[in-house]
Protein backbone atom coordinates (compact mmCIF):
# COMPACT_ATOMS: atom_id res chain seq x y z
CA UNK A 1 0.00 0.00 0.00
CA UNK A 2 1.46 3.43 -0.94
CA UNK A 3 2.62 5.50 2.04
CA UNK A 4 0.55 8.56 0.93
CA UNK A 5 -2.69 6.68 1.75
CA UNK A 6 -1.71 5.66 5.28
CA UNK A 7 -2.50 9.02 6.95
CA UNK A 8 -6.02 8.91 5.51
CA UNK A 9 -6.56 5.33 6.71
CA UNK A 10 -5.29 6.17 10.19
CA UNK A 11 -7.47 9.27 10.33
CA UNK A 12 -10.53 7.28 9.27
CA UNK A 13 -9.85 4.63 11.90
CA UNK A 14 -9.34 7.28 14.55
CA UNK A 15 -12.62 8.96 13.68
CA UNK A 16 -14.44 5.65 13.75
CA UNK A 17 -13.00 4.76 17.15
CA UNK A 18 -13.83 8.19 18.61
CA UNK A 19 -17.40 8.10 17.32
CA UNK A 20 -17.83 4.55 18.61
CA UNK A 21 -16.68 5.46 22.14
CA UNK A 22 -19.66 5.91 24.49
CA UNK A 23 -19.61 7.45 27.94
CA UNK A 24 -20.13 4.24 29.87
CA UNK A 25 -17.28 2.16 31.35
CA UNK A 26 -15.88 -0.81 29.48
CA UNK A 27 -14.66 -1.23 25.92
CA UNK A 28 -17.35 0.00 23.47
CA UNK A 29 -18.89 -2.56 21.14
CA UNK A 30 -17.81 -0.58 18.09
CA UNK A 31 -14.16 -0.59 19.14
CA UNK A 32 -14.33 -4.28 19.96
CA UNK A 33 -15.82 -5.04 16.53
CA UNK A 34 -13.07 -3.08 14.72
CA UNK A 35 -10.32 -4.88 16.64
CA UNK A 36 -11.86 -8.29 15.93
CA UNK A 37 -12.28 -7.42 12.24
CA UNK A 38 -8.63 -6.33 11.95
CA UNK A 39 -7.49 -9.44 13.82
CA UNK A 40 -9.52 -11.81 11.66
CA UNK A 41 -8.33 -10.08 8.47
CA UNK A 42 -4.79 -11.18 9.31
CA UNK A 43 -3.10 -8.01 8.04
CA UNK A 44 -0.35 -7.16 10.53
CA UNK A 45 -0.11 -3.45 9.66
CA UNK A 46 -3.85 -2.88 9.90
CA UNK A 47 -4.03 -4.70 13.23
CA UNK A 48 -1.12 -2.67 14.60
CA UNK A 49 -2.81 0.60 13.58
CA UNK A 50 -6.11 -0.41 15.15
CA UNK A 51 -4.43 -1.47 18.41
CA UNK A 52 -2.51 1.82 18.66
CA UNK A 53 -5.62 3.94 18.03
CA UNK A 54 -7.76 1.85 20.36
CA UNK A 55 -5.22 2.40 23.13
CA UNK A 56 -5.20 6.15 22.49
CA UNK A 57 -8.98 6.49 22.65
CA UNK A 58 -9.54 3.90 25.42
CA UNK A 59 -6.41 3.91 27.60
CA UNK A 60 -8.35 2.50 30.55
CA UNK A 61 -9.17 -0.65 28.56
CA UNK A 62 -5.65 -1.54 27.37
CA UNK A 63 -5.71 -5.02 28.92
CA UNK A 64 -9.01 -5.89 27.27
CA UNK A 65 -7.81 -4.53 23.92
CA UNK A 66 -4.72 -6.73 24.02
CA UNK A 67 -6.73 -9.78 25.04
CA UNK A 68 -9.14 -9.38 22.13
CA UNK A 69 -6.35 -8.71 19.62
CA UNK A 70 -4.34 -11.73 20.71
CA UNK A 71 -7.10 -14.22 21.46
CA UNK A 72 -6.52 -15.92 18.11
CA UNK A 73 -3.58 -18.35 18.52
CA UNK A 74 -2.65 -17.86 14.86
CA UNK A 75 -1.40 -14.37 15.79
CA UNK A 76 1.07 -15.57 18.42
CA UNK A 77 4.12 -14.89 16.31
CA UNK A 78 7.88 -14.97 17.03
CA UNK A 79 9.58 -11.90 18.51
CA UNK A 80 10.61 -10.27 15.15
CA UNK A 81 6.97 -10.12 14.01
CA UNK A 82 5.83 -8.84 17.39
CA UNK A 83 7.63 -5.61 16.58
CA UNK A 84 5.67 -5.39 13.32
CA UNK A 85 2.48 -5.41 15.39
CA UNK A 86 3.71 -2.59 17.60
CA UNK A 87 4.13 -4.77 20.72
CA UNK A 88 7.21 -5.69 22.71
CA UNK A 89 8.29 -9.32 22.42
CA UNK A 90 8.08 -9.60 26.20
CA UNK A 91 4.31 -9.05 25.98
CA UNK A 92 3.68 -12.24 24.01
CA UNK A 93 3.90 -14.69 26.95
CA UNK A 94 1.71 -12.51 29.17
CA UNK A 95 -0.91 -12.13 26.46
CA UNK A 96 -0.92 -15.85 25.76
CA UNK A 97 -1.33 -16.55 29.47
CA UNK A 98 -4.14 -14.01 29.71
CA UNK A 99 -6.05 -15.73 26.91
CA UNK A 100 -5.60 -19.16 28.51
CA UNK A 101 -7.81 -20.34 31.38
CA UNK A 102 -6.22 -20.08 34.85
CA UNK A 103 -4.47 -23.21 36.06
CA UNK A 104 -4.61 -24.67 39.55
CA UNK A 105 -1.49 -23.87 41.56
CA UNK A 106 -1.45 -27.23 43.32
CA UNK A 107 -3.47 -30.37 42.80
CA UNK A 108 -3.30 -33.78 44.40
CA UNK A 109 -5.09 -36.22 46.67
CA UNK A 110 -5.72 -36.91 50.32
CA UNK A 111 -6.15 -40.45 51.71
CA UNK A 112 -7.66 -41.63 54.99
CA UNK A 113 -8.46 -45.06 56.39
CA UNK A 114 -8.74 -46.86 59.71
CA UNK A 115 -10.21 -49.69 61.76
CA UNK A 116 -11.35 -50.47 65.32
CA UNK A 117 -11.97 -53.86 66.96
CA UNK A 118 -13.19 -54.74 70.47
CA UNK A 119 -13.90 -58.00 72.31
CA UNK A 120 -11.33 -60.77 72.36
CA UNK A 121 -8.86 -58.34 70.84
CA UNK A 122 -8.81 -54.59 71.31
CA UNK A 123 -7.10 -52.89 68.42
CA UNK A 124 -7.31 -49.84 66.28
CA UNK A 125 -5.34 -48.34 63.45
CA UNK A 126 -5.27 -45.31 61.22
CA UNK A 127 -3.58 -44.58 57.91
CA UNK A 128 -3.35 -41.21 56.21
CA UNK A 129 -1.55 -39.94 53.15
CA UNK A 130 -1.29 -36.85 51.00
CA UNK A 131 0.21 -36.11 47.60
CA UNK A 132 0.56 -32.62 46.10
CA UNK A 133 1.87 -31.72 42.66
CA UNK A 134 2.49 -28.47 40.86
CA UNK A 135 3.19 -28.64 37.13
CA UNK A 136 4.94 -25.51 35.86
CA UNK A 137 5.66 -26.71 32.32
CA UNK A 138 9.28 -27.84 32.28
CA UNK A 139 9.44 -28.09 36.07
CA UNK A 140 7.15 -30.18 38.28
CA UNK A 141 7.14 -30.22 42.08
CA UNK A 142 5.81 -33.17 44.11
CA UNK A 143 5.24 -33.40 47.86
CA UNK A 144 4.20 -36.64 49.58
CA UNK A 145 3.35 -37.65 53.12
CA UNK A 146 2.33 -40.90 54.80
CA UNK A 147 1.50 -41.90 58.40
CA UNK A 148 0.49 -45.34 59.73
CA UNK A 149 -0.28 -46.06 63.37
CA UNK A 150 -1.63 -49.29 64.84
CA UNK A 151 -2.20 -50.71 68.31
CA UNK A 152 -3.26 -54.22 69.37
CA UNK A 153 -4.12 -54.96 73.02
CA UNK A 154 -2.59 -51.60 74.00
CA UNK A 155 0.71 -52.42 72.32
CA UNK A 156 2.03 -50.46 69.36
CA UNK A 157 2.34 -52.82 66.41
CA UNK A 158 3.08 -50.26 63.69
CA UNK A 159 4.32 -46.68 63.70
CA UNK A 160 5.54 -45.35 60.39
CA UNK A 161 5.98 -41.77 59.10
CA UNK A 162 7.28 -40.56 55.76
CA UNK A 163 7.71 -37.15 54.12
CA UNK A 164 9.21 -36.53 50.70
CA UNK A 165 9.89 -33.92 48.03
CA UNK A 166 10.75 -34.52 44.37
CA UNK A 167 11.44 -32.08 41.56
CA UNK A 168 11.34 -33.12 37.88
CA UNK A 169 12.95 -31.03 35.14
CA UNK A 170 11.75 -31.91 31.65
CA UNK A 171 14.61 -32.57 29.21
CA UNK A 172 12.59 -33.83 26.26
CA UNK A 173 9.17 -35.22 25.51
CA UNK A 174 9.98 -38.42 27.45
CA UNK A 175 13.16 -37.75 29.46
CA UNK A 176 13.57 -35.70 32.64
CA UNK A 177 16.13 -35.04 35.37
CA UNK A 178 15.08 -35.23 39.00
CA UNK A 179 16.19 -34.44 42.51
CA UNK A 180 14.61 -35.78 45.70
CA UNK A 181 14.76 -35.62 49.49
CA UNK A 182 12.96 -37.95 51.89
CA UNK A 183 12.53 -38.52 55.61
CA UNK A 184 11.32 -41.81 57.14
CA UNK A 185 10.74 -43.15 60.64
CA UNK A 186 9.81 -46.78 61.28
CA UNK A 187 10.52 -47.92 64.85
CA UNK A 188 9.46 -51.53 64.30
CA UNK A 189 11.78 -51.80 61.28
CA UNK A 190 14.65 -50.73 63.51
CA UNK A 191 15.30 -47.07 62.70
CA UNK A 192 14.11 -43.84 64.28
CA UNK A 193 15.03 -41.72 61.30
CA UNK A 194 16.38 -42.13 57.82
CA UNK A 195 17.25 -39.23 55.55
CA UNK A 196 17.70 -39.82 51.82
CA UNK A 197 18.73 -37.43 49.04
CA UNK A 198 19.29 -38.34 45.42
CA UNK A 199 19.24 -37.25 41.82
CA UNK A 200 19.26 -38.85 38.40
CA UNK A 201 17.39 -39.24 35.14
CA UNK A 202 13.96 -40.66 34.39
CA UNK A 203 12.42 -41.91 31.15
CA UNK A 204 8.72 -42.12 30.30
CA UNK A 205 8.63 -45.45 28.45
CA UNK A 206 4.89 -45.35 27.83
CA UNK A 207 2.58 -42.34 27.91
CA UNK A 208 -1.09 -42.44 26.97
CA UNK A 209 -4.52 -41.75 28.41
CA UNK A 210 -4.80 -45.35 29.62
CA UNK A 211 -1.26 -46.48 30.43
CA UNK A 212 1.87 -44.73 31.73
CA UNK A 213 5.21 -46.34 32.59
CA UNK A 214 8.34 -44.59 33.86
CA UNK A 215 11.72 -45.72 35.17
CA UNK A 216 14.36 -43.76 37.10
CA UNK A 217 17.95 -44.24 38.13
CA UNK A 218 20.75 -42.32 39.79
CA UNK A 219 23.02 -41.92 42.83
CA UNK A 220 21.76 -41.28 46.36
CA UNK A 221 23.02 -40.66 49.88
CA UNK A 222 21.32 -42.00 53.02
CA UNK A 223 21.84 -41.40 56.71
CA UNK A 224 20.09 -43.79 59.11
CA UNK A 225 19.67 -43.47 62.87
CA UNK A 226 18.85 -46.89 64.32
CA UNK A 227 16.78 -47.62 67.44
CA UNK A 228 19.84 -49.11 69.21
CA UNK A 229 21.54 -45.69 69.16
CA UNK A 230 23.93 -46.33 66.27
CA UNK A 231 23.84 -44.54 62.96
CA UNK A 232 25.10 -45.15 59.45
CA UNK A 233 25.75 -43.02 56.36
CA UNK A 234 26.29 -44.47 52.90
CA UNK A 235 26.30 -43.57 49.25
CA UNK A 236 24.01 -45.83 47.24
CA UNK A 237 22.41 -46.37 43.89
CA UNK A 238 18.68 -45.80 43.50
CA UNK A 239 16.26 -47.19 40.95
CA UNK A 240 12.50 -46.72 40.69
CA UNK A 241 9.53 -47.70 38.56
CA UNK A 242 6.05 -46.21 38.34
CA UNK A 243 2.97 -47.58 36.57
CA UNK A 244 -0.44 -45.93 36.19
CA UNK A 245 -2.95 -48.08 34.31
CA UNK A 246 -6.58 -47.21 33.70
CA UNK A 247 -8.20 -50.64 33.46
CA UNK A 248 -11.59 -49.21 32.55
CA UNK A 249 -13.70 -46.15 33.28
CA UNK A 250 -13.57 -45.53 37.04
CA UNK A 251 -11.03 -48.27 37.78
CA UNK A 252 -7.29 -47.61 37.96
CA UNK A 253 -4.26 -49.68 39.04
CA UNK A 254 -1.01 -48.10 40.27
CA UNK A 255 2.41 -49.48 41.11
CA UNK A 256 5.30 -47.55 42.67
CA UNK A 257 8.54 -49.25 43.69
CA UNK A 258 12.07 -48.15 44.55
CA UNK A 259 15.31 -49.90 45.44
CA UNK A 260 18.41 -48.58 47.21
CA UNK A 261 21.52 -50.68 46.99
CA UNK A 262 24.76 -49.92 48.81
CA UNK A 263 27.77 -51.78 50.16
CA UNK A 264 26.41 -54.95 51.75
CA UNK A 265 22.80 -53.76 52.07
CA UNK A 266 19.66 -53.43 49.97
CA UNK A 267 16.34 -51.71 50.72
CA UNK A 268 13.18 -52.19 48.66
CA UNK A 269 9.83 -50.43 48.93
CA UNK A 270 6.79 -51.30 46.82
CA UNK A 271 3.15 -50.22 46.85
CA UNK A 272 0.42 -51.66 44.63
CA UNK A 273 -2.95 -49.89 44.67
CA UNK A 274 -6.35 -50.32 43.05
CA UNK A 275 -8.63 -47.25 42.93
CA UNK A 276 -12.37 -47.52 42.28
CA UNK A 277 -14.19 -44.23 41.73
CA UNK A 278 -17.22 -43.68 43.94
CA UNK A 279 -18.14 -40.21 42.70
CA UNK A 280 -16.50 -37.35 40.83
CA UNK A 281 -13.71 -36.67 43.36
CA UNK A 282 -14.01 -39.58 45.80
CA UNK A 283 -12.51 -43.06 45.32
CA UNK A 284 -12.07 -46.25 47.33
CA UNK A 285 -8.49 -47.54 47.47
CA UNK A 286 -7.15 -50.99 48.31
CA UNK A 287 -3.38 -51.15 48.54
CA UNK A 288 -0.60 -53.54 49.46
CA UNK A 289 2.82 -52.27 50.57
CA UNK A 290 6.02 -54.22 51.05
CA UNK A 291 9.27 -53.12 52.69
CA UNK A 292 12.41 -55.25 52.60
CA UNK A 293 15.68 -54.61 54.48
CA UNK A 294 18.49 -57.06 53.73
CA UNK A 295 20.25 -56.27 57.04
CA UNK A 296 17.66 -55.75 59.78
CA UNK A 297 18.67 -55.18 63.39
CA UNK A 298 18.62 -58.17 65.75
CA UNK A 299 15.04 -58.75 66.85
CA UNK A 300 13.58 -57.24 63.67
CA UNK A 301 12.45 -59.09 60.58
CA UNK A 302 13.61 -58.05 57.14
CA UNK A 303 10.20 -57.96 55.45
CA UNK A 304 7.13 -55.93 56.45
CA UNK A 305 3.83 -55.84 54.60
CA UNK A 306 0.80 -53.60 55.07
CA UNK A 307 -2.64 -54.01 53.53
CA UNK A 308 -4.78 -50.86 53.55
CA UNK A 309 -8.39 -49.95 52.73
CA UNK A 310 -9.02 -46.22 52.52
CA UNK A 311 -10.94 -43.47 50.79
CA UNK A 312 -9.19 -40.94 48.56
CA UNK A 313 -10.32 -37.40 47.77
CA UNK A 314 -8.92 -35.72 44.64
CA UNK A 315 -8.47 -31.94 44.56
Amino acid sequence: MPDKHKPYISAALLCGLILATPAQAGLPDGVRAMIEAARDDGNAETLAAVIRLARQTNPQDTAEIELIAWSDSRLLRPAPQAATLGLAASQLPSLAMAAAPPEAIWDGEGELGGFLTTGNSDSFGITAGIKLTRDMGRLKHSLTGRADYQEANHKVTREFYQLGYKGDLKLSERAYAFGLAQFESDHLAGFDQRWSVGSGVGIQLAKSETFNLRIEGGPAFRHTGFTDGTDEANFSGRGAIGIDWRLREGLRAKQDASIYTESGATSIQSTTALDAKLMSKLSARFSYSLRYESQPLPGSVGTDTVTRASVVYDF
